[in-house]
């Protein structure tokens, strides 16, 4: 990144040279995305934003030339680099959105939107993107007027200063489009829906059908334009820890590996789970969620509890089948020498219950502590890293976190009690076994070891449940 920088201070440090337009006191690397990196410059005591385009990416920015090259506060702009006052803030993706923060976006996104440019009218593709649906929720919206469009519009572009004041960054994308798709931008990263329907002046039908032509329009960007970059981005730099190595960070999204072929869109756009842009057989690519920090006390609990209780009741047409993904994996490792500790009676028990299961409901499967977040930007309990989800009984999930916390009784008991004030708790322990029985396998699997002894434990403790 060294090489780089230096590169990019010696190109800024030409131009300003040329065009006698200051001299660099500080030169800060700031962040990179797909199409630049950006840094924070300070030139005659100033600071400014400088943007400098990747030299593999190819785009046409006549757009955003003609909104920033009279504006007051742009020092210098040409194909390649951007040099523009830097407004003084924080990115909205370190901030609660509160319902003061997201008024103040949208007013700032009216007064954006009403501004006179003349730039390129958006492209849906319709002619290209094979979906009857589609084609026709957008010969409906073409109808009403055209306003000016950010076109990425997510949190990591808006800037926010103690007074509330909020400036867009990166215009890369503007162009004229009827108006709705830099609302749903703002939804897909936590804005309350009742407040853009009230901003865009639309019902929930057609709030919907924004929605739906956005994820389509999504889905196809990165299938044409992006799919190459995404696979290029998954490198030992961009992975995220976690025990199943699968997750990489890019940005302000996440790209994770597959391990089936459930497809995590056709669930539905819920707030339980970050937002999806795109997936295909072998990856998913989701929002990245700025997490806050907590702990799991009883009014935690409580609100884990509600979540859980509304994931399980989500719709899904999977088949269960989590009973022969652990007999493979059962067979792959029976023979590993930490089985000798448990009786091969409980182990037939174990896989009869996994084959005769009952509650079924759509369950995470992984559902340990640190794929519960807490969102900094909404506040609301979220689950990551649903490559194992499936259909399983509504006891596994729960009898997962609890063993993973390692709640004492008090707080387990609350758990249950504010998931379903009538549990069944011989079938709650039943599941403690199996789980712990499960995770054992996966243990054996990442060839971790750190939990076999407690694993061992609970599986002895709690077969008496089944």
């Amino acid at each position: 990144m060294n090489k780089v920088k230096n590169e990019h201070y010696q190109k800024l440090e030409g131009i300003l040279k040329e065009k006698n337009l200051g001299e660099i006191s500080n030169f800060e690397f700031k962040y990179q995305g797909f199409h630049n990196y950006t840094y924070i410059a300070t030139i005659n005591n100033i600071d400014y934003q400088v943007r400098i385009s990747k030299s593999d990416v190819f785009k046409d920015k006549k757009n955003e030339f003609k909104y920033y090259e009279d504006h007051k506060d742009t020092l210098f702009i040409n194909e390649e680099i951007l040099v523009r006052k830097w407004f003084k803030g924080t990115t909205l993706d370190q901030v609660k959105l509160t319902e003061e923060i997201q008024l103040a976006v949208l007013s700032k996104l009216k007064n954006f939107s009403s501004i006179k440019l003349q730039v390129q009218e958006f492209n849906w593709f319709e002619d290209k993107i094979n979906d009857d649906k589609y084609k026709n929720i957008i010969k409906k919206f073409l109808k009403q007027p055209t306003v000016l469009q950010h076109g990425d519009l997510v949190l990591k572009n808006i800037l926010i200063n103690d007074h509330n004041e909020i400036e867009f960054i990166d215009l890369e994308w503007i162009r004229t489009n009827f108006n709705g798709f830099d609302a749903i931008s703002l939804y897909k990263q936590g804005f309350d829906k009742k407040l853009l329907m009230q901003y865009l002046n639309v019902k929930k039908s057609e709030f919907d059908d924004l929605l739906y032509i956005c994820k389509i329009f999504d889905f196809y960007i990165y299938e044409q334009n992006y799919l190459e970059k995404l696979y290029s981005s998954m490198t030992p730099e961009n992975l995220l820890p976690s025990f199943s190595k699968s997750s990489y960070k890019v940005t302000d999204k996440v790209i994770q590996r597959k391990s089936q072929q459930f497809y995590f869109s056709s669930i539905g756009e819920f707030d339980l789970f970050p937002s999806i842009y795109y997936e295909n057989e072998k990856i998913v690519l989701r929002q990245w969620v700025n997490a806050r920090s907590f702990n799991w006390c009883k009014g935690n609990i409580r609100r884990v509890a509600s979540r859980i209780k509304q994931m399980h009741k989500v719709k899904s047409d999977l088949k269960y089948d989590f009973d022969i993904k652990i007999k493979n994996l059962y067979q792959k490792y029976s023979n590993n020498q930490v089985f000798k500790q448990i009786d091969d009676q409980i182990i037939n028990k174990i896989f009869n219950h996994l084959s005769n299961p009952r509650d079924l409901v759509f369950s995470h499967n992984d559902l340990h502590q640190n794929n519960v977040l807490i969102s900094l930007n909404d506040g609301k309990v979220k689950f990551i890293d649903l490559v194992d989800a499936g259909l399983n009984s509504k006891y596994y999930d729960l009898a997962y976190l609890s063993s993973n916390l390692n709640l004492n009784e008090d707080r387990e008991n609350h758990l249950l009690k504010c998931y379903d004030q009538n549990i069944d708790k011989k079938e709650f322990y039943k599941y403690k076994c199996i789980v712990n029985f499960c995770g054992l396998l996966w243990s054996l699997s990442l060839e971790d070891s750190s939990q076999e002894k407690e694993n061992i434990n609970n599986i002895l403790k709690y077969s008496s449940y089944l």
